[in-house]
């Protein structure tokens, strides 16, 4: 059976936001990929065209995180932005924020019955990136020609459209590392995970100068990362104008915190599957969980 695919390669953003949760400074929360994505379906369909995006894989080939470390210095600070100055010479009070530079390779899954050719919709799309939409927060400064493919739902289709797409690491999720951790001891589990550990061995076989010789090492093999994946709902939902002052009076809302778990880069070339790439929403019910799922868990 055939996959449509929306295929946006090498799309360029910058001062994207790095602040992807309150405990972590890195790569962006999956949310706002998966939103990025919702929106272009939504301003799709304002140009009529029945399009949805229900699957998002993502290639990163380079990430700049704003970040400056002087002589000497022992940790790395954040490059800010500051307002311009106010009518005294003075510079307005501010609150910093992580940003970062990006080059990424989208493959967004489509579901699509209608009749426009696939080089008008990839006109279209071209014309929106560049005019209504960011990603992250950041600005979109340039991209190839995305284009529409159709491939075998098995792994000669997954290796196909990976040879479209120039060479990078694609994010997964890696919450099965934390899953036998009580949910009281994620916080420390998640840290030890993450913790570089560094140690000596002694080689009695060379000479005093150099027997002692240090290594590192993680708990888990793999380049792993904390990884911002959804929103825990905190309290009760809230009806349709219950709540004053909200930005949607007709929208049901609650209040939330975001859920940071564990995270991959790994070669395109480890996974043998296009559903090990993809992201989607999802929405746990019984935890009050609201959720950008991998499908590769």
């Amino acid at each position: 059976m055939k996959r449509l695919f929306l295929i946006i390669p090498r799309l360029t953003v910058s001062d994207a936001n790095a602040l992807s949760s309150s405990l972590t400074i890195g790569f962006p929360a999956i949310t706002a990929w998966l939103g990025f994505v919702h929106k272009m379906e939504r301003e799709l369909r304002r140009e009529h065209i029945e399009i949805s995006f229900p699957n998002l894989g993502i290639v990163i080939h380079d990430f700049d995180l704003a970040v400056f470390k002087g002589v000497g210095d022992y940790n790395n600070s954040i490059v800010g932005k500051a307002y311009p100055l106010s009518k005294e010479g003075e510079r307005s009070s501010f609150i910093e924020e992580a940003r970062c530079n990006l080059n990424v390779s989208l493959a967004i899954e489509c579901q699509y019955a209608g009749s426009r050719p696939f080089s008008e919709i990839g006109e279209i799309v071209q014309h929106i990136l560049h005019s209504k939409m960011k990603l992250a927060g950041g600005d979109i400064q340039k991209s190839q020609s995305p284009y529409l493919v159709g491939i075998e739902d098995n792994e000669e289709g997954y290796m196909s459209i990976i040879g479209k797409i120039p060479f990078g690491f694609i994010p997964i999720e890696r919450r099965d590392l934390l899953k036998n951790v009580a949910a009281e001891d994620n916080l420390d589990e998640l840290l030890d995970s993450l913790a570089v550990s560094n140690f000596s061995e002694i080689d009695a076989d060379e000479d005093a100068e150099k027997r002692v010789s240090w290594n590192s090492k993680r708990k888990h093999p793999g380049w792993i990362v904390p990884l911002v994946t959804g929103y825990q709902g905190l309290g009760q939902l809230y009806d349709a104008g219950e709540t004053l002052n909200t930005r949607d009076s007709s929208t049901p809302h609650r209040f939330v915190e975001s859920i940071v778990t564990l995270g991959e880069f790994v070669s395109p070339y480890s996974l043998s599957s296009i559903d090990d790439m993809l992201w989607s929403y999802d929405y746990d019910s019984e935890n009050s969980q609201y959720l950008c799922r991998n499908q590769s868990v």
